[in-house]
């Protein structure tokens, strides 16, 4: 497995936390650099409703984006995109969708850690040729 850029030390074993902690100020970094800023970036961690601890992050959008129609298609901005993350053995899993009316935001977040709790895992190390 290829070290991640945000865990300093392979070695280290690291707390749920501090591992999505890691991973989100990587991210928050990354963004500075490439975009000039991040606005409004938060983390929580929380547990789902199978017990399974979870990072829900978000952040606000600050792309210049347009509101208006391109081709008859209704083109609705980004408001913010949320994520949620859990660690599955020694991998990161995450799903994430943006958010276009804010005031839909409970119901994305609710809908992310709902289906986070979808994962399976094998017991079997999965073949990718044979899959």
């Amino acid at each position: 497995m290829i070290q991640p850029r945000f865990i300093k030390n392979k070695n280290d074993d690291l707390s749920f936390a501090v591992f999505i902690k890691n991973y989100v100020n990587s991210e928050n970094n990354y963004a500075k650099h490439k975009f000039s800023k991040i606005s409004n970036s938060k983390l929580e961690i929380l547990k789902s409703k199978k017990g399974r601890d979870i990072g829900f992050w978000t952040y606000d959008v600050i792309l210049n984006q347009q509101k208006g129609t391109k081709d008859s298609i209704l083109i609705n901005p980004t408001k913010k995109q949320l994520f949620v993350f859990t660690r599955v053995k020694k991998y990161m899993i995450g799903i994430n969708c943006p958010l276009h009316d804010t005031t839909k935001f409970d119901t994305f977040k609710n809908y992310l850690i709902t289906n986070i709790d979808g994962i399976v895992e094998s017991p079997n190390k999965i073949d990718g040729i044979k899959l």
